[in-house]
């Protein structure tokens, strides 16, 4: 008897626990099993943001070339690292905030949120991950800041139109306002309604606060190094 890995019961609970993650509740993250129901919806998440880069390429890209098929959804894997180092950040941010939680909740509740944000981040971030690619390609060091890099020429750019700068910034904006939406708003209310202990409002918001900080710079400093190593192999 064949088991799917997935199922609609799955595709159901991303949506409306992760798109839809205002709907998310503490109590959530305790239920039996709840972290395999978490870890499905996040890899829900992924498999879906890969297939939008995809997709992204197909339509926008009018040169269709290997470097933004293989890039853009390459892209995810950096995330994955990124997202295990968030979570070791945040649990060890808590630990020395003396907030008391189960590792397991939280574990679940971050799965939730991210396999919502995820998608809809790399949604909004395309032309600059792009961009960056391109300036990866010119330059081949693994070591550069080619996103925020890429950025900034596309926020700044003497080329551009009033209409594609504009856009850029639209993105950018709706870019800050997923993570304020998703991790400041939900993934922190759930994570107080499942903690306890004096002040934990402001010492999760603390701990958020540090992990993003910390994880920012393992991704400039490792997952970002290795994801443009990975693509200058494949691309070589």
């Amino acid at each position: 008897m064949s088991v799917s890995l997935v199922d609609l019961n799955d595709l159901s609970q991303w949506f409306h626990k992760g798109i839809l993650s205002y709907k998310l509740k503490g109590t959530d993250g305790a239920a039996a099993n709840s972290w395999k129901r978490a870890f499905k919806s996040l890899c829900v998440g992924f498999v879906i943001a890969v297939a939008i880069e995809f997709l992204v390429v197909f339509l926008f890209q009018k040169d269709l070339k290997f470097d933004a098929l293989f890039g853009l959804p390459l892209f995810t894997a950096s995330l994955v690292l990124s997202f295990a180092s968030f979570l070791g950040l945040l649990i060890v941010g808590l630990k020395v905030m003396r907030v008391k939680f189960r590792t397991g909740v939280v574990l679940s509740l971050a799965c939730y949120v991210f396999s919502g944000a995820v998608p809809i981040l790399l949604l909004l971030s395309h032309e600059q991950l792009s961009e960056a690619i391109h300036l990866f390609l010119a330059r081949r060091d693994p070591s550069l800041p080619y996103f925020a890099t890429a950025t900034v020429k596309l926020l700044f750019s003497d080329q551009a139109d009033t209409f594609a700068i504009t856009r850029v910034w639209i993105f950018l904006v709706l870019e800050i306002a997923t993570v304020v939406w998703y991790i400041f708003w939900n993934l922190r209310r759930v994570l107080i309604e499942s903690s306890d202990g004096a002040g934990r409002k402001l010492k999760v918001v603390l701990a958020l606060i540090l992990a993003l900080a910390l994880n920012s710079l393992f991704f400039r400093f490792y997952a970002g190094r290795l994801y443009w190593s990975i693509l200058g192999r494949l691309l070589s």
